[in-house]
This record gives structure tokens, sequence and C-alpha cells, in this order.
């Protein structure tokens, strides 16, 4: 079941992220419902009976944007009620919580990144399109896995100075890995958020 499946993936984050402080520890209260609700905002990898790697996503509000950028956002104040639908086409913020690959089973990354490149396309097939995708940085490793996504560090989070905000604007996704492993998402994205001009 979806929700079996939810908790499978909490497991795996509460074991490998045991010592984060509470407004980004693994909570099962807040991610528990939209896992089980929101099976296409995430995907996992299974060996054997074992979920030994997971992405996911969540799309802010406006103003859950607005306060990620500025350092504010909590994820222990996300909710169901405050997860923006997407079911029309449009633009929208995408805020990731968790990458993770269990130690010694980094061949998983490889099937991580073909579900998210899947993940950008189903969703722009629709016209669904990300202006941005954010997340935080809790070790060396993650923040060298934004840097090699293309991501740009804007801030620092107010728990601990060594965790950072990091952010991929629309542009920076047309090419980025996922456009370069997908034609399609780098036509969408080239076409919907032109490269800024350089001052």
């Amino acid at each position: 079941s979806w929700e079996a499946a939810a908790m499978a993936s909490l497991r795996l984050a509460i074991e490998l992220f045991d010592d984060l402080p509470d407004a980004l520890a693994p909570n099962v209260d807040v991610f528990q419902p939209f896992y089980a609700r929101f099976h296409d905002l995430w995907s996992a990898v299974l060996k054997g009976d074992e979920m030994v790697a997971k992405w996911g996503m969540t799309v802010l509000l406006p103003e859950d944007e607005e306060r990620f950028r500025n350092g504010l956002f909590e994820e222990s104040d996300l909710a169901i009620s405050r997860v923006r639908s997407t079911m029309l086409p449009g633009t929208y913020y995408g805020y990731c919580p968790v990458l993770i690959v269990r130690p010694g089973e980094e061949y998983a990354a490889t099937l991580l990144l073909s579900s998210f490149v899947r993940f950008l396309e189903s969703f722009a097939a629709r016209g669904a399109l990300f202006d941005g995708i954010g997340t935080v940085s809790v070790s060396p490793a993650g923040a060298q896995i934004c840097r090699d996504f293309g991501m740009e560090m804007i801030w620092y989070h107010p728990s601990d100075p060594s965790f950072e905000l990091w952010d991929l604007p629309g542009h920076a996704i047309a090419r980025s890995i996922f456009a370069r492993k997908s034609p399609k998402i780098a036509e969408a994205y080239r076409t919907a958020f032109p490269e800024p001009a350089r001052s």
C-alpha cells in the first residue's frame, strides 16, 4: 500500500538522518500523509524488499517560497493544506526535502536520476513547469550534489549555518543534467525560461 511505502521511505530517512535538528528531521506527522497521497511527487529504489534510495518533492505556496528564499521556511510547518496543487498547467516552485542514497548502494543514484527526469517530463507534457527547485544541504556531500546539479547557494538555514539553502531556477533547469538527459525537458524549459540578460 502507499501508506506502507510512505512509512518505509520515512524509516530510511530516519535511519540515515537521525541527528538533524527538529526543523529538518524526518517528520512522520508531516510526510507520511504527504507521501501516501501525492504518489507522483516522490520515487524510491528497492533492492529486494529494502528501500535503498529516494527523492521527494513538494510544491510550495508562493508565501512559503518567499519564506524559503529568506531563510525563514521550516519543513515542520508543512501540512497537506500547505502543498500547492499541480493539477493545472502553470509554473510552480518545487521544494525537495530529501534525496537519499544508502551508503554502499551508489548504483541507485542512476535510477533516481532517471525517475526524476521522467517526473519532469511528465509534468512538462501537461504544461506544468518549475520556475525553481529549492532544497537544503545538510552535509558537505549534499552541498556537492547541489553544485553538480547546477544549483545556486542562496542563504543559510537558521537552525545551523553549516546547512545551506540552494535554488535551481527555471532557466538553469534548461541546461542542467536533467535537460541533458531529455531533449523534451531542454526544449520546454528553454522556451519557458530564457536565460536572463547579463548585466
